[in-house]
């Protein structure tokens, strides 16, 4: 943008009424807005850690889903809640999270459709969306990709033990766009504290040009074949690159027939 027109903007608010310039926006009614070379980024992390806060779930053991699967919220599924003003406000509150954190936003639907008699039931489950805001996206991935960085580094050590340079700089993949963002994104520091310190090697290695993150698609991603029910089409895509080969019928060129679709 143009700062000239910002600044004859200002000029002219000024030359109608007093106002007061208070630099680069960095709070405004509850949001924090952070600003980089890639952009403006809005966040309320004071706002969720202040709520966690109010709510004393702050050293409370993080939830994996905004709402629990096996759980289906009902009108007159238990006891009525004796301080309904309590989950009014609390849900009120997060509807205001959703403006930033849409990954609630089903969650925090489903939880105003109480609002009138809400029950114990749909307080706990108002809680575990709480639960859930203590845990940082891309967590368990980011712990694998310190853990590889950790090995990497000392593969680097005993290269050049051996007298040997690498001719190009190591490539570590990742098919977790949210670890990558912590690892890249300084933004994501207050969000990740729970983390071990040791974990941000990542971030660290990264600067320092040991290696480079690469993001891999779920379509190239090998491992998927032990932990996921793929379509056949996939599956044997993916089998394909673990290299196995029908000694009985072996493929011509390294193909593998797909028979079921």
């Amino acid at each position: 943008p143009n700062l000239s027109d910002f600044d004859a903007i200002k000029t002219a608010l000024h030359s109608k009424f007093c106002i007061k310039n208070l630099g680069q926006l960095k709070f405004f009614l509850g949001f924090e807005v952070d600003h980089s070379s890639k952009g403006i980024a809005v966040l309320q992390r004071k706002y969720c850690l202040d709520l966690l806060e109010d709510s004393g779930l702050t050293n409370s053991k993080p939830a994996s889903t905004p709402l629990d699967p096996a759980v289906k919220l009902h009108l007159d599924d238990s006891s009525p809640l004796e301080d309904v003003g309590a989950y009014r406000r609390l849900v009120g509150r997060l509807l205001n999270l959703t403006t930033t954190r849409p990954d609630i936003a089903y969650a925090t639907q489903q939880l105003s459709q109480f609002m009138s008699h809400p029950t114990e039931n749909h307080h706990k489950a108002a809680f575990r969306v709480l639960r859930y805001m203590k845990q940082a996206p891309g967590r368990a991935e980011y712990r694998a990709l310190a853990a590889a960085t950790r090995e990497l580094q000392w593969i680097s050590f005993l290269i050049q033990d051996l007298a040997q340079t690498c001719v190009r700089q190591p490539v570590l993949y990742c098919d977790s766009q949210s670890a990558m963002h912590i690892a890249a994104n300084p933004v994501f520091h207050e969000r990740t504290k729970h983390l071990d310190i040791d974990c941000h090697i990542v971030r660290l290695k990264v600067q320092e040009g040991l290696m480079r993150l690469l993001l891999v698609p779920s379509a190239f991603q090998v491992a998927d074949s032990f932990t996921k029910v793929p379509k056949p089409r996939s599956f044997y895509a993916l089998v394909r690159k673990l290299g196995l080969v029908n000694i009985f019928n072996p493929p011509t060129c390294g193909e593998v027939t797909i028979e079921d679709e």
